[in-house]
């Protein structure tokens, strides 16, 4: 039941075209929906996921989250006036995930991009609860991207499938995605802990150790592999410099691991490789390993960090040789 889409841009004038976001598919305005929806919402792991009704809000706008919504999908919402409503504004955007689904009848609908090779993706949904109107999008966010003269770019692939249940649907598209980026699928489901949502930021190396040791007494027998150490390991807690801990992990990450490849788990670290805190000794030394806007300054990514210590955070330019050594000497590292 499921279809794949994408779509051919190509340039056909002779001048550079600069690429924003481009829809896939859009709804039509007057489609309707009563306010017993469902929707789930992934955003591809950038911040959240999970099953609200059609009326509320999916948590995207809270500080950074909304800056990352392309601005010409922030001028569509504002154009309809749903901006600063408290509910019924829906976006999967970074991953581009969705499904809507009828409680009752289990009616379901999955848009959903499959690839994630060059342009993000993202479906967003509004909902205006007074007429039960739901309005959509599927599109990606070439961010910039100029196209030249006589070229040709092609967009992500989407997903597009009706279903009698959301779990087949979103199995069905699980698969295809998997298959669509040659994903390796484990034998074995993976298990680990997490540190985020017990600690957040205040996790130390002493908390690791002791909720790895209370996983080998009370839970042997379900095979726990990993130990995930989530943002707060790192120099400062900030984005921009993985090679130094912070004062809460003294003895460092390698001497962490291997403590925790003593007790049989293999340790997994938090990082965003490509963002640079205005904080970090990487953007005061070196801002020419940053991308630049076109003023030629650093591409402003978020004016405000979600935590502390805040500040705005760039991105570094992968084409550029420092930042590919800068990108090399980290992974050395944390390798």
């Amino acid at each position: 039941p499921g279809v794949f889409l994408k779509m051919e841009i190509i340039n056909k004038s002779s001048i550079d075209i600069i690429l924003g976001s481009v829809h896939i598919v859009e709804t039509e305005r007057g489609l309707t929906t009563g306010k017993e929806t469902k929707i789930f919402v992934d955003s591809g792991g950038a911040w959240w996921a999970g099953v609200v009704d059609i009326t509320s809000s999916s948590p995207l706008k809270d500080d950074w989250q909304w800056q990352f919504l392309p601005d010409e999908d922030k001028n569509i919402i504002k154009e309809m006036g749903v901006e600063n409503i408290k509910g019924g504004l829906h976006s999967s955007n970074s991953g581009g995930i969705s499904a809507i689904y009828n409680p009752k009848t289990r009616n379901t609908l999955v848009v959903s991009f499959l690839t994630f090779n060059r342009a993000t993706g993202n479906v967003t949904w509004i909902y205006k609860e007074g007429k039960e109107i739901l309005y959509g999008w599927a599109g990606c966010d070439f961010a910039g991207f100029q196209l030249k003269p006589h070229k040709k770019i092609i967009s992500e692939t989407l997903f597009l499938g009706f279903y009698d249940d959301p779990f087949s649907g979103l199995e069905d598209y699980a698969k295809e995605s998997a298959r669509h980026m040659k994903a390796k699928i484990s034998n074995t489901i993976p298990l680990g802990w997490n540190s985020w949502y017990g600690h957040y930021l205040s996790i130390t190396e002493e908390d690791v150790l002791t909720a790895a040791k209370l996983i080998r007494k009370k839970f042997p027998e379900y095979n726990f592999s990993y130990i995930q150490i989530d943002h707060g390991w790192q120099y400062k807690n900030i984005c921009g410099y993985w090679i130094e801990t912070n004062e809460r992990f003294p003895h460092g990450i390698e001497w962490l691991a291997r403590k925790l490849d003593r007790m049989g788990f293999t340790i997994g670290l938090w990082i965003a490789l490509f963002l640079v805190s205005e904080y970090s000794p990487i953007f005061k030394e070196h801002p020419e390993y940053l991308i630049k806007d076109s003023k030629g300054n650093p591409y402003l990514v978020s004016s405000r960090w979600s935590w502390p210590p805040y500040g705005r955070v760039y991105c570094l330019d992968p084409t550029h040789p420092g930042a590919q050594r800068f990108i090399k000497k980290t992974l050395e590292y944390l390798k």
